[in-house]
């Protein structure tokens, strides 16, 4: 059947980010997603993604399972469709819920969720505006282990003044995978705020079961004319804190596609391998931020981007 262009109209009434962004309030789809991979850095391919669901307006089970849903679809779609998706497969999906309603109402959604849509490796809930208490909160530690008891990892999208909250709620789960997203948001240009991310993500490090993503790194700078040597000293920071094998990489496509911002998937990726290659990290390295970690050890599911040959070292 034909490709599903967009999540149906009674899915986009869980976002507002089209209000805020209204170069996004238009359909997308796995066709534009292979329209808009031309031009990769030597080496690279797109084999796979992992399709995540975003901050809703109302974060319910209900919500979150439908979006699951058509994101199957779409998988089933690019299975029996390859061309119509420009051969990207949907390798993964991390579905979205709220967590602090605790270990029952969590596990039972994932056991319905995974049932109807078995590509579910993962789980998001947005926490930049919660406060400290929350971290805390009994019901949101409680569901979160409901996550680890089905190996699905956490990704965890949260400010850099919750870095150290995040880090207390990883100690407290060892047995959770939990990623952070879009390196914590780090404010790129106010170097003043440097140390203090540098200190945190440090911190947070020490946490064994805890990875990062190089992600929305163009969001942390904040306005167009981000480049590489922009994005390198927190890359930097983010390996030597984190190692390799513990960093994985997303595009972030199709959030900053607006021609002002340069975020196409391509210009994305060149500038953070730009910034990687100017930091002289070594061929496997690079194998591990954009293939293995998130395949072999965090969704056990092929990424998003995959490194063909040595050329790309």
């Amino acid at each position: 059947g034909p490709l599903p262009t967009s999540c149906p109209l009674a899915m986009r009434r869980f976002y507002n980010f089209p209000q805020s962004f209204p170069d996004l309030a238009r359909p997308w789809s796995m066709q534009d997603l292979a329209g808009d991979l031309d031009g990769l850095p030597l080496g690279f391919q797109v084999k796979g993604a992992i399709l995540m669901e975003l901050e809703k307006v109302n974060n319910t089970f209900a919500a979150g399972m439908q979006e699951a849903l058509y994101y199957q679809s779409v998988a089933r779609h690019c299975e029996e469709h390859s061309s119509e998706c420009g051969g990207v497969r949907v390798q993964g999906i991390v579905v979205s819920a709220p967590l602090e309603a605790g270990y029952k109402a969590v596990a039972e959604y994932i056991k319905a969720v995974t049932r109807t849509a078995p590509l579910v490796v993962g789980l998001r809930e947005g926490l930049w505006k919660k406060d400290e208490a929350f971290f805390r909160n009994p019901g949101f530690l409680a569901g979160l282990s409901a996550l680890a008891a089905e190996n699905l990892v956490f990704d965890a999208l949260v400010e850099k003044e919750q870095l150290l909250w995040l880090r207390d709620v990883a100690v407290k789960l060892p047995e959770l995978k939990v990623n952070l997203n879009h390196i914590g948001y780090p404010d790129m240009r106010n170097q003043s705020c440097f140390s203090q991310w540098q200190q945190d993500i440090r911190a947070l490090a020490e946490a064994q079961n805890v990875y990062c993503k190089l992600s929305g790194l163009p969001q942390s700078y904040g306005s167009p004319g981000w480049n590489a040597s922009v994005f390198a000293p927190y890359i930097d920071t983010v390996l030597q804190a984190f190692g390799s094998e513990r960093v994985n990489y997303a595009g972030n496509w199709f959030v900053l596609t607006d021609e002002q911002w340069q975020g196409t998937y391509s210009s994305m990726l060149g500038a953070v391998t730009q910034a990687i290659g100017s930091l002289g990290v070594s061929f496997t390295a690079q194998q591990d931020i954009f293939f293995r970690t998130a395949e072999q050890r965090l969704y056990n599911a092929s990424t998003s981007v995959a490194a063909l040959s040595q050329s790309t070292g």
